[in-house]
């Protein structure tokens, strides 16, 4: 899912330098619990870390046929339809076009991923579905999202949501290791707070993988493109201060993660496993 953009009030407002600190334990408090928030980061250390160095090309193991290019050309158009804001921004055949057309097209995660005109939720700029189940892999693109200044709840931009898009693209592609952190929960294995450090360590690797994507095709393409950058995008630049400095800045137990993982934790996982006479961890 595409958080609400702590991380893109931190760049606009801070120089990098004093972004380390900001994370580190000056994030918005408002509407917080009065019990403590437990450590995500710390939380069952000798549990599998998901974490690992992000380097450029971002992978992408599967050969796609010509019908799975159409496929993705098709779901891209259908995109576009729905949401006209992302519209006129990138043209047909350019890099960052081509780019989503193949993980569409099932180039990251071995499967084809559709556009889903299903709603996200509130506040949540972007999410996806893995597939399976019965159900196909989709991406989900709000027209809103949580100001990361204000924290109420806007419209997203164009180029905000094409940066939604690229960011759930690239979450896609860790499906497996999300579906394997889920198995372990509901075999009784995991904490609820190493349920959310595992599910957050990957969501971090794909917001360092869009960071990537921008300085790599995003940038060097939209300045030969002579495009009007929107600073509201924040293209994954929280990933520079690391996963335990990134992840303390949520530190609202109303927000991200505590209301999309810890609620899937509380109100799936524990009944199940109550169900059967187990307990988490």
């Amino acid at each position: 899912m595409k958080f609400a953009r702590i991380e893109q009030r931190l760049r606009v407002s801070c120089t990098l330098a004093l972004v380390v600190v900001v994370l580190g334990g000056c994030a918005p408090t408002a509407g917080l619990k009065p019990e403590p928030k437990p450590s995500i980061a710390s939380s069952g250390r000798r549990q599998k870390s998901y974490l690992h160095p992000v380097t450029w090309p971002l992978t992408e193991p599967f050969k796609v046929t010509e019908k799975d290019l159409q496929h993705g050309e098709l779901q891209l158009n259908h995109l576009l339809k729905a949401r006209p804001k992302m519209r006129g921004i990138v043209p047909q055949g350019s890099q960052p076009w081509r780019w989503c057309v193949r993980r569409l097209a099932g180039a990251g995660t071995g499967h084809r991923i559709f556009w889903d005109t299903s709603p996200t939720q509130a506040g949540y700029a972007a999410e996806h579905r893995g597939e399976g189940y019965g159900e196909t892999a989709a991406i989900f693109i709000s027209e809103e999202t949580t100001d990361a200044v204000t924290f109420q709840i806007r419209s997203q931009s164009g180029q905000e949501q094409w940066e939604s898009l690229i960011f759930e693209l690239n979450n896609s592609t860790h499906d497996d290791d999300f579906e394997r952190v889920w198995n372990e929960a509901v075999k009784g294995k995991l904490t609820k707070e190493v349920f959310l450090r595992q599910n957050t360590e990957l969501e971090f690797l794909a917001l360092a993988e869009t960071k990537l994507f921008y300085e790599r095709i995003w940038l060097p393409w939209a300045t030969g493109a002579s495009l009007e950058m929107d600073t509201r995008a924040d293209w994954g630049v929280a990933s520079k201060v690391g996963y335990v400095r990134w992840i303390a800045a949520y530190d609202d137990l109303n927000t991200y993660p505590w209301d999309s993982w810890g609620k899937d934790f509380d109100e799936r996982i524990v009944p199940y496993l109550r169900s059967i006479g187990r307990t988490p961890g």
